[in-house]
């Protein structure tokens, strides 16, 4: 409740356009709410800094059974996440429409986009299922 009184007292301070908050936090449920402008910090290093709607502007979240998103060309999978049922990742908004039609693409959270690029960060490489080793940026 006070985490929410204080974000409503930074909101309404923050109509006034000669005002800026700087505003550290790791739920981006807050940042959703009132923040303008977003940089993602992961291990000490800025990984991205912009407008909050570029950013969510810039990216989709790819859902597709575990097989499916290995062999893409023209397509790069951050922080893919497999079980053995699913495979999720991120990727530029640009290189979605080379994906096929198996795919669920949806718009990302700033959360959602943060976690993965936080596992991009943490795995240079990740283990895909058939053996191969995918390179991350």
């Amino acid at each position: 409740m006070a985490r929410d009184e204080l974000v409503g007292i930074i909101g309404d301070f923050l109509l006034d356009e000669g005002h800026s908050v700087l505003f550290s936090t790791h739920v981006t449920t807050d940042l959703d709410r009132i923040g303008d402008f977003v940089t993602l910090i992961h291990g000490g290093r800025v990984v991205r800094t912009g407008r909050k709607d570029e950013i969510l502007d810039g990216y989709r979240v790819v859902r597709a059974g575990p097989d499916e998103l290995i062999d893409l060309v023209g397509v790069e999978l951050i922080g893919v996440k497999r079980s053995s049922t699913t495979a999720q990742a991120l990727v530029r908004t640009e290189e979605a429409d080379l994906l096929g039609g198996g795919v669920l693409v949806e718009v990302p959270t700033l959360e959602e986009i943060a976690v993965h690029i936080g596992v991009s960060s943490r795995n240079s490489a990740a283990t895909v299922p058939n053996g191969r080793r995918e390179e991350f940026a």
